[in-house]
């Protein structure tokens, strides 16, 4: 028993300080578990062992004795986008006299990203083995108890240094890891059984992002320091009364600076509730409902600013107007950074699924789930700051809505979902299955609101694998998996990367530009469940 209890603690240590994870586009793909990737995560009436503890703990009823299990995974994930220009914006440059140094570019990166305990914002790379659990069924009991290890959501990735999708994010890091969830199952009667689960979770967000503001009010700026800092303006004194010469000017095209929050929160609650109805012999219904967790995650807040600001407001104070107008923007010259701490609530969206597994033939078994997420819950990303940020005020002085002093919001307005799966499990003979499945994965995200920041597009997800059941008595599970994802930015659709519009001040950033984002993403999954 001893033995077993150290390798489960080892367990909790590698997940919290190895490299864990790659990143998990939506929900279930990072908990590892074989069987639910290869039925494409149609598992609700068909609970995967000891990971039925997230996807329905009723199915903790099914599991006998004392059991322990491990997984592995290894995911080969590519995330990136594409940006060109349109005629209409190639139009508005030809106009302007001005050019983008953000040329056509494709980019992607399989570089992936995770918030971490006291590491902050970590690159991960290479094969996980830190995931795992334990259940016990006392003899002659209704009760099974459990608890497990497992990531119920993360997503993260990194770009290269000076990607041309820099303005869409370096980095970004949304990870929830669940480090301790006791659980129950009851089996009413021979067709009844519930189920319940704690988690203890933690969970982080970390964002690495590049900002600059193509709007029409800074082209207007940058065309009039053009004319007075070149020709014969430049020579005419003006600068004696107001200095706008500084350094390269400040325009839409301008790198404002970059932008680091990585805020968390050490502990967040949430339960899962869970039934099964095994109806007939052949059929079986069951339920789950994971519930939303309200966290407050508090850290670290940082605006490194360019040089191009740092030297065009240090320069503007250099006359007593430029000095006056500084003031009004609540602007300190010279200033190179603003760090702060800060926090932000934010929401996990709760989840509903509902689903039938039905033998079909004394062989063929076949699953089918519909599942509900409501993303509405994260309509938008709320940063409390609790020092002011120059960056944020010259915004607010300029009649930016939705944002303060002290205060960021990037606006998401994401939306509720359904989507569906179906799985196919084929009985070759009493040890060997074999599985395969579909999930069609409904985008939360509304057309007015996508962007390549964060890629969570509509997706399909396809999983083969199979199940041994060794003579002694242990099961080993093997499964691939591949989700893919594209979406379609057209010019001046989405107020969160090519809008046009002129009050579209704070996060904008290929105003102008057609774009699309991608997911591909491969999946390699082990598990091995015993008796001990």
């Amino acid at each position: 028993m001893t033995k077993y209890l150290l390798i489960i603690v080892n367990l909790y240590l590698t997940l919290l300080v190895s490299s864990v994870s790659h990143a998990q586009l939506g929900q279930n793909i990072a908990l590892g578990n074989a069987k639910a990737i290869s039925l494409a995560h149609a598992v609700t009436a068909d609970p995967p062992g000891i990971d039925a503890i997230h996807f329905n703990p009723a199915g903790l009823t099914r599991l006998k004795g004392r059991q322990i299990e491990i997984k592995a995974l290894t995911i080969d994930f590519t995330t990136g986008g594409e940006i060109s220009r349109s005629e209409k914006y190639q139009g508005y440059l030809d106009f302007s006299g001005i050019d983008d140094p953000v040329v056509n570019a494709r980019s992607e990166t399989s570089t992936t990203a995770i918030m971490l305990p006291k590491l902050g914002l970590t690159d991960s790379s290479g094969l996980i083995i830190a995931l795992g659990g334990i259940s016990y069924h006392p003899a002659d009991s209704k009760f099974t108890f459990a608890n497990a290890v497992y990531a119920p959501y993360q997503v993260g990735y990194r770009r290269d240094e000076n990607d041309p999708l820099e303005y869409q994010g370096n980095a970004l890091a949304i990870t929830r890891l669940t480090f301790f969830a006791p659980s129950v199952g009851y089996r009413i009667n021979d067709r009844w059984s519930v189920g319940a689960s704690i988690g203890f979770s933690y969970t982080g967000f970390a964002l690495d992002l590049d900002m600059r503001i193509p709007n029409e009010a800074l082209l207007g700026l940058d065309i009039l320091i053009r004319g007075l800092c070149e020709g014969d303006l430049a020579s005419s004194g003006i600068d004696n009364v107001i200095n706008l010469c500084g350094g390269a000017g400040l325009g839409p095209f301008t790198n404002i600076g970059n932008m680091l929050i990585e805020f968390d929160d050490p502990i967040s609650l949430t339960y899962n509730l869970g039934v099964l109805w095994d109806v007939t012999e052949w059929l079986t219904w069951g339920a789950v409902y994971q519930s939303s967790a309200k966290d407050t995650m508090t850290g670290d807040f940082t605006f490194d600013y360019s040089d191009d600001w740092t030297a065009f407001f240090g320069g503007l104070d250099d006359t007593s107007i430029g000095e006056a107008i500084n003031d009004v923007l609540g602007l300190t010259p010279g200033k190179d950074k603003d760090a702060s701490t800060g926090k932000i609530h934010m929401s996990s969206p709760p989840h509903f699924s509902t689903g039938i597994s039905v033998k079909v033939t004394h062989r063929m078994k076949v699953n089918v789930d519909a599942k509900w997420t409501d993303s509405s819950v994260w309509k938008n990303f709320t940063f409390e700051i609790d020092e002011d940020v120059d960056f944020l005020s010259a915004l607010t002085a300029l009649g930016a809505s939705g944002i303060d002093e002290r205060t960021l919001v990037l606006s998401r307005g994401y939306k509720s979902t359904w989507s569906w799966a179906m799985g196919f499990e084929y009985q070759y003979n009493s040890r060997l299955a074999l599985r395969c499945g579909y999930e069609d994965r409904t985008s939360a995200v509304p057309s007015d609101k996508t962007d390549i920041l964060a890629p969570f597009g509509a997706a399909t997800f396809i999983g083969l694998g199979f199940s041994y059941q060794r003579p002694k008595g242990s099961l080993v599970e093997l499964s691939v998996g591949q989700l893919k994802s594209r979406v379609t930015i057209p010019s001046e659709s989405s107020t969160s990367i090519n809008s046009l519009a002129p009050d579209n001040f704070l996060y904008n950033p290929y105003a102008g530009y057609d774009a699309k984002s991608f997911i591909t993403a491969y999946f390699l999954e082990f598990s091995y469940r015993r008796h001990f």
